[in-house]
């Protein structure tokens, strides 16, 4: 359940709280993916990003490089200025195919770092469109996507989503 409570309080941007529900989780299940998963995320919102970086891929190592941890790590070397890997990680993304195409919210995120805007909006309104299970959870308060909030196209995904009024 440490890798719930430390999800919770990512969601609720209490990234110092997040980093310290998922430590202890990984004191208990150090193998556990999505602990290593959201604690990367958190050092990335504290702008840790050496700890980021190693989190998220430990965590990308465990899943087999999903989507899910391409995402947030492609965005973490945007965010931290390693714009040549940022890009890398997307170009994987973007050749994935059938059965498992690329989740429209991992491209979106790299898009936001690099401060793709229009790349960016453009996949928040696939996975919008596509009802992507990620996107629909972390949508309300993904600080990662706080650049674009004011861009009247995710207004309006968002509001579409009943996110806002």
């Amino acid at each position: 359940m440490g890798h719930v409570a430390g999800l919770i309080s990512l969601l609720a941007r209490r990234f110092d709280q997040a980093v310290e529900r998922c430590l202890k989780g990984i004191e208990i299940d150090p193998g556990y993916p999505l602990l290593r998963l959201w604690l990367g995320m958190a050092y990335e919102r504290l702008g840790r990003y050496q700890d980021a970086v190693r989190e998220l891929e430990i965590g990308a190592g465990l899943v087999g490089n999903i989507p899910l941890a391409v995402g947030p790590l492609g965005f973490t070397h945007a965010a931290s200025g390693n714009r040549d890997e940022a890009e890398r990680l997307l170009q994987q993304l973007l050749a994935l195919k059938e059965p498992m195409p690329a989740d429209p919210y991992s491209v979106a995120l790299i898009y936001a770092g690099l401060g793709e805007k229009d790349h960016a909006v453009e996949w928040l309104e696939r996975a919008f469109q596509g009802r992507f299970g990620w996107f629909m959870l972390f949508a309300k308060g993904d600080t990662r996507i706080d650049s674009l909030r004011g861009d009247p196209r995710v207004k309006s995904i968002l509001q579409r989503m009943h996110l806002e009024p």
